[in-house]
C-alpha cells in the first residue's frame, strides 16, 4: 500500500503545484472523492505523510527519525547539535523504541547517530579491549 500512497501523493503534489495555490480546495475535494469512490480512503494517512515529505523536500527540509526509549522531549541544544551533525534543515519524527534502555538514536537515510546507553556501553567496552 505504501507504493500506492506514494503514487497518490506524487499526483496530488503535482496537481497542487501546477495550480499554484489557486483552486486548492477544489483539487483536494476531488482527490478525497476519488479515494472514496475507489474505496481507498483507508490509506489517506499514508498519503498525507508522503505528501508532507514532498513539501518538506521542496522547502529543503529533510526528515529524520528520532527513536527514544520513552515518549519524552529532547532538549533543544541536543536537537540543534544533531541537526548540525546531519547538516542543513532537519525535521524530527519522534518514535518510541522499547528496545532502547535509555538515550536515543537518529536515523536519516543511511546515516545513524547512536546516542543510546547501549551504544555508549559498547563503545566503552571496545575502548577497554584496545
Amino acid at each position: 500500500m505504501r507504493d500506492k500512497a506514494s503514487q497518490y501523493a506524487k499526483s496530488l503534489h503535482t496537481a497542487l503545484e501546477e495550480a499554484g495555490g489557486a483552486n486548492m480546495h477544489i483539487i483536494l475535494d476531488e482527490f478525497v472523492q476519488i479515494l472514496a469512490r475507489r474505496g481507498q480512503f483507508g490509506i489517506y494517512s499514508k498519503i498525507e505523510a508522503e505528501l508532507e515529505k514532498l513539501f518538506l523536500k521542496d522547502a529543503g527540509i529533510r526528515q529524520a527519525e528520532l527513536f527514544l526509549a520513552r515518549d519524552l522531549s529532547v532538549s533543544k541544544p541536543i536537537l540543534e547539535k544533531i541537526k548540525e551533525l546531519l547538516g542543513g534543515k532537519v525535521e524530527f519524527v519522534k518514535k518510541v523504541d522499547k528496545n532502547l534502555i535509555g538515550g536515543f538514536w537518529v536515523l536519516m537515510g543511511d546515516t545513524l547517530i547512536d546516542g543510546s546507553v547501549r551504544g555508549q556501553l559498547e563503545e566503552l567496552s571496545n575502548q577497554l579491549r584496545s
